[in-house]
């Protein structure tokens, strides 16, 4: 875990350029799995890069509620292969 003076510089850096937006705790509904985790990777002697992994958050914003959660998604509709007429 980061120290809180990481976290704050991170957060001046986005609020610079208008970027950080801070919602109450209870108006979050995804819970711990909806976090985006921010880290660094370097990039050159001189500049890194920052990476948003979103595969936990992703997979939230997939969960469709109730009977929809049975349609297929739009990468299965396109496999979908109808013969051509079989006598």
């Amino acid at each position: 875990m980061d120290q809180p003076a990481t976290v704050l510089s991170l957060f001046k850096k986005w609020d610079d350029p208008g970027l950080l937006i801070l919602h109450p705790a209870d108006s979050i509904t995804t819970g711990e799995s909806g976090r985006v985790k921010i880290f660094n990777a370097y990039k050159s002697a001189e500049v890194d890069r920052q990476i948003g992994d979103r595969r936990e958050r992703n997979a939230w914003e997939f969960r469709m509620p109730g009977s929809l959660a049975q349609l297929l998604v739009g990468p299965l509709i396109g496999r979908l292969v109808v013969p051509l007429g079989a006598d």
